[in-house]
């Protein structure tokens, strides 16, 4: 018999696949402080406490990418439930908490801050006019709140943010989608992968500026939603966490001052009287008689 062919055998390395988890910011309730729970949960009125014109912080791990080439992730939000409006802009992850630790520990990421520097990109401004309410736009919106509008990147770098495109129908149920492009920071160590971590804030409509039952709070039973979708075009890293009405609250007036009427002192008036002649008799002489 001839001689046994070599067989050479070839193992292939296969990168474990990108995985990603969003996390929002539960701030605690009846006593809402300004630090964060992160938690993968809804948030409801047993664990939060927002109110219209605040803006809930998200943060978005997104673990095991390859450095060498860019990456994207879209971003998409609930902007109207029956007609009322939800979300209506992206913000800087912390304008309301805060002092929340953006790399406080999760469960289900397995390095809660990774390393290699923090940057920022501003969103980008949003002329979307609503259908129904004449001439208010969502860059209205956004300057009337007057807060800072910054997606941050720990361990990367963003490249761009498209324009808010807006789906479906105002005056019912729409959203707003954005794709980020990003690049992950090199790790250290053969064969390792890249994480990188996101913060954004989701700003809560205020009725303030859309109309009496038109900001969050006026939206009827259901739920508002962040999510993302489609990391590099694909299907599996989808997340989504939902606002239960539940963790609104009605914003307490402030108080206004009322002023206590004070007495103003009347001076005297000492009016002079002029004084009244009196006459005087005078004697007039009598000529003696004869």
């Amino acid at each position: 018999m001839g001689a046994a062919a070599a067989v050479t055998i070839v193992f292939v390395t296969m990168a474990a696949a990108a995985t990603t988890n969003l996390d929002q910011c539960a701030n605690g309730s009846p006593s809402p402080s300004l630090n964060c729970n992160w938690q993968n949960g809804n948030l409801n009125s047993s664990n939060a406490e927002y109110e219209e014109g605040d803006s809930i912080p998200y943060r978005l791990f997104i673990e095991g990418l390859d450095p060498s080439v860019s990456h994207t992730i879209r971003v998409n939000y609930d902007f109207t439930k029956g007609g009322v409006k939800a979300i209506d802009f992206l913000t800087t992850w912390n304008v309301t908490q805060t002092t929340a630790d953006p790399c406080s520990g999760s469960a289900s990421v397995s390095s809660p801050c990774p390393p290699g520097g923090v940057s920022t990109f501003a969103f980008p401004g949003d002329p979307y006019e609503l259908s129904d309410k004449g001439s208010l736009t969502v860059d209205d919106a956004i300057a009337a709140a007057g807060v800072s509008r910054n997606l941050t990147i720990y361990n990367g770098t963003i490249k761009s943010i498209s324009a808010a495109a807006h789906s479906g129908t105002d005056a019912a149920n729409s959203d707003v989608d954005m794709t980020i492009t990003f690049n992950a920071n090199a790790c250290v160590g053969d064969g390792c992968e890249s994480t990188v971590l996101l913060l954004w804030g989701g700003h809560i409509a205020n009725s303030a500026y859309w109309g009496d039952g038109n900001g969050a709070l006026g939206i009827s039973g259901a739920p508002f939603h962040m999510r993302t979708q489609s990391l590099d075009e694909g299907g599996a890293a989808n997340q989504d966490r939902s606002v239960q009405l539940g963790a609104l609250s009605t914003p307490t007036p402030l108080a206004t001052a009322t002023s206590t009427p004070t007495e103003t002192p009347v001076p005297p008036t000492n009016t002079p009287v002029p004084p009244t002649a009196t006459a005087t008799p005078t004697d007039t002489p009598v000529p003696p008689t004869d």
